[in-house]
């Protein structure tokens, strides 16, 4: 007896997690917030084809986004690897245009743990706006802002820098 009441406790839970399982997925789709349950891989690539329209991207001067890297901002400089080597905004992790999916997938991990995330390339915005959307659309949670002007505005407004390659930031495969 016993163990007849034991299976059936059992059974009775098993099915609860399941329907509550099943009640959680339907919820979490039909949320304008949703919380993405795969995370789906985006190509870098700047300036390709037509950006998504996203009301989440702020683009800001550079003396604003200055501020925000006060304030513990996450950069990620989409410039090329050369430029990046060259000078770059301190602690910066370094994605360009031409990276893997995994690389871009990684950089939106680094990305979560802040609450507002810096894409700048070159003083070409326009190169840097896809990327900048596509991430802001990823991104819940995080503001994406894309700094007006790029690196040399940044640096031209006092954001601290420094140069030499990425090191930790990101393992790119050598596909720069």
């Amino acid at each position: 007896m016993t163990a007849l009441l034991h299976g059936a406790l059992v059974r009775e839970a098993l099915a609860l997690a399941v329907v509550g399982t099943l009640l959680g997925y339907v919820q979490n789709a039909v949320r304008p917030d949703r919380v993405p349950m795969v995370l789906e891989p985006v190509a870098a690539a700047c300036g390709a084809g037509e950006a998504p329209t996203s009301a989440q991207l702020v683009e800001l001067d550079a003396e604003a986004v200055r501020a925000l890297f006060a304030e513990g901002a996450f950069a990620l400089d989409v410039r090329p690897a050369e430029a990046f080597e060259a000078g770059h905004v301190l602690g910066a992790a370094h994605l360009p245009c031409a990276a893997s999916s995994d690389d871009v997938v990684a950089a939106l991990g680094l990305a979560r743990s802040h609450t507002a995330l810096v894409v700048y390339g070159g003083a070409d915005d326009a190169s840097t706006r896809p990327l900048a959307e596509e991430l802001a659309l990823r991104l819940t949670g995080v503001r994406v802002v894309l700094a007006r002007g790029g690196f040399d505005a940044l640096l031209a407004a006092g954001a601290p820098a420094q140069s030499g390659p990425c090191g930790e930031c990101l393992d790119h495969g050598g596909g720069e």
